[in-house]
């Protein structure tokens, strides 16, 4: 797919432009994001598109690099942040990474789409993967989140066959 192509229907993009400019607060400028992506018709028509990832990942890239250079607010930040809102909410592996590269920027123009996405970030689910060795469940008394300063207790839920090794855990918090 072209990133240049819009990936959202233009009325979507008209609906949400003006409620996401008019934002008074990053809280509610993110809410509404949400809000406008969680429209079941709007799911049903991205499944339809059969949108890969990588295709999903070049639109918000394309469209971080294009608002970059401007110097006022856009219409294609509408379309940015509510990829991001639809991104945060599925299960992509690579969704985390995404979001935190449009976090990260720093240009004026994208100062309400990267604090949208660290936001995004923040509201996303923890999700930890642990090698282990053993074959019977235990607890892990503490693991390093990715900031590698909170340490929390888990407790390792996990069920193996007899005599088979355990390589991967999902963990939740105890």
């Amino acid at each position: 797919m072209n990133p240049a192509v819009p990936l959202l229907p233009p009325t979507l993009l008209a609906h949400a432009a003006f409620e996401l400019l008019a934002s008074s607060s990053v809280e509610r400028y993110t809410r509404i994001a949400r809000n406008f992506t969680a429209d079941p018709a709007l799911k049903q028509e991205l499944r339809m598109m059969n949108l890969e990832p990588a295709d999903l990942r070049a639109r918000i890239e394309y469209l971080a690099a294009m608002i970059a250079v401007e110097r006022f607010r856009e219409p294609s930040e509408v379309e940015l942040t509510l990829l991001m809102a639809i991104l945060s909410q599925s299960g992509a592996p690579d969704a985390d990474e995404i979001l935190t590269r449009v976090a990260v920027r720093n240009e004026l123009a994208l100062r309400w789409p990267s604090a949208a996405a660290r936001l995004l970030l923040a509201q996303r689910p923890l999700t930890t993967t642990v090698h282990i060795s053993s074959t019977v469940p235990g607890r892990i008394e503490s693991v390093s989140t990715a900031d590698h300063h909170t340490h929390v207790l888990w407790e390792a839920m996990f069920a193996s066959k007899a005599g088979e090794r355990a390589d991967q855990v999902s963990l939740r918090a105890a």
